[in-house]
């Protein structure tokens, strides 16, 4: 066999296998992660609720998730909202159909569903220079430590 057959059967090969991300269905070669993590009682402070991601190409929100080290002690959940244009920080659109419960059991992860389904450029839809950002959706953070959301997107 050539370079040039066993370089195509390589291809064929890798073309074939496929991971899938956290939505189960994106292949993971078209998949990128944006963390964002508030360390120890950093998150213990709403000002630090903020935008952390800024879009530099288009793409698709298709899977986020949450986990934090300590619940909050009291009821409060968490929204992660998309900001276009001059849209400021807590008027954005909300990604998430129900908010993350920063209430819930401790070191478990909690996967957000996507208000009309991922792909659905209406509501998961990035274009160049619009940003996600958390948002403290009820209640007020107290206890909870060392918070951690994993934003999956599709280009």
């Amino acid at each position: 066999m050539d370079v040039e057959q066993e370089l195509k059967r390589i291809e064929e090969r890798i073309n074939e296998h496929q991971h899938q991300a956290i939505d189960g269905t994106t292949p993971l070669w078209q998949t990128c992660f944006v963390q964002e993590t508030l360390p120890g009682t950093t998150a213990q402070t709403s000002g630090n609720y903020k935008v952390f991601f800024t879009a530099s190409f288009p793409c698709f929100v298709t899977g986020v998730t949450e986990v934090h080290g300590t619940a909050n002690g009291g009821a409060c959940t968490l929204q992660i909202e998309r900001l276009t244009g001059t849209t400021a920080a807590g008027s954005g659109t909300n990604l998430l159909t129900t908010a993350f419960d920063l209430n819930a059991t401790a070191d478990t992860t909690q996967f957000g569903g996507l208000r009309g389904g991922a792909k659905l450029i209406a509501q998961t839809g990035l274009n160049l220079g619009d940003r996600l950002a958390l948002k403290i959706a009820s209640g007020s953070v107290s206890g909870i430590v060392n918070l951690n959301v994993t934003v999956q997107l599709q280009y």
